[in-house]
């Protein structure tokens, strides 16, 4: 949900649950996993965003944070991926609005903006990607972690964006 308590101010809101499981256990040469009733592998159970959003006269403004669940890592749920929290900013700085009064910068350039984003505000180590190279049926069998890839550590990015 998304609520605007005063003019250019919005606030957003939203969470997901999932409750996927395995409805068996898997058998395979003679061997049992106990596979029922275990999250299905590479999926939080919860996901959680919140976002706050500001503009003022051509200046932009956002904060985010998002809640990424624990994920099991293999069939049986003895391994898993920690959850965790990323936080991210940005600012805007809109030099000229394609809407702007219909002149152009240097004769042909409609709308400029300038952007700052800073993503991973408190530096957190997190698993992004988790099973790209398959997943073990438990801890076991045999496990591999080039299937886990780190998230990205904290970044800054500034960008150029001009409308022609």
């Amino acid at each position: 949900f998304v609520i605007r308590p005063i003019h250019n101010l919005s606030i957003s809101n939203s969470i997901s649950y999932n409750h996927a499981v395995y409805d068996q256990n898997i058998i395979q040469q003679g061997v049992a996993y106990h596979t029922k009733n275990q999250q299905v592998v590479n999926y939080p159970r919860f996901m959680y965003k919140a976002n706050l959003a500001y503009d003022w006269r051509s200046l932009s403004f956002y904060i985010e944070g998002n809640y990424i669940g624990r994920r099991n890592y293999d069939y049986s749920g003895q391994i898993h991926a920690p959850s965790y929290w990323l936080a991210n900013l940005g600012l805007q700085w809109h030099v000229k609005k394609p809407s702007d009064d219909g002149s152009r910068l240097g004769g042909f350039v409609k709308g400029l903006t300038v952007a700052f984003n800073l993503n991973n505000i408190t530096n957190q180590y997190y698993v992004a990607t988790m099973g790209e190279n398959g997943n073990p049926l438990d801890s076991a069998s045999g496990y591999s972690f080039q299937s886990m890839i780190l998230g990205m550590p904290r970044t800054t990015f500034g960008s150029i964006k001009a409308d022609f």
